[in-house]
């Protein structure tokens, strides 16, 4: 609570930028408090940070929803569930996979297009079948399993293929 009553102020005062990637490490998993953050004193930092305009940012890249944040007037909420398909090659040919525009393409929709699979399939393909993206044909089935979001499906479909390369 002090820490939080001494940054706002300081905060309010100075340019600033705070990115918290993967906050849902951070954050209640389910149930009523679903999104909220563990630590209480960080959801209000955040809530006071996003109560009134200030000249710094912060960046959230969290799974859960941001239960609290949602309503603030100064805070900013998209939902970036996937990358585009130009984005999503790209970030294949960024860690060195190879191949035609249509084998890039084929490769980034094998990841359902989510950027966290996408860079594994990516270090899957470069490390074990020297970047080829042809290669996705040695991907590994998966039975489709209704708890998980397709998100979790292709990155343990690719987590899978990790699995089996590996001694």
């Amino acid at each position: 609570s002090f820490c939080v009553d001494q940054l706002v102020p300081l905060l309010r005062r100075e340019r600033w930028a705070i990115v918290l990637d993967g906050a849902e490490v951070v954050q209640h998993e389910q149930g009523e408090w679903l999104g909220r953050f563990v630590h209480p004193e960080l959801g209000r930092l955040l809530e006071e940070l996003a109560s009134e305009p200030m000249p710094g940012a912060v960046v959230l890249t969290p799974r859960f929803p941001l239960p609290t944040l949602a309503s603030r007037f100064h805070a900013q909420l998209w939902s970036l569930s996937t990358l585009d398909l130009e984005s999503a090659t790209r970030l294949l040919a960024s860690l060195g996979v190879t191949g035609s525009p249509a084998e890039l393409e084929r490769a980034a929709e094998a990841a359902g297009l989510h950027a966290k699979a996408v860079e594994l399939l990516g270090t899957w393909l470069k490390h074990y079948h020297e970047g080829t993206a042809r290669r996705i044909d040695r991907l590994p089935t998966l039975p489709e399993d209704p708890n998980a979001s397709a998100e979790e499906w292709h990155v343990a479909r690719i987590l899978l293929a990790f699995q089996e390369t590996l001694d």
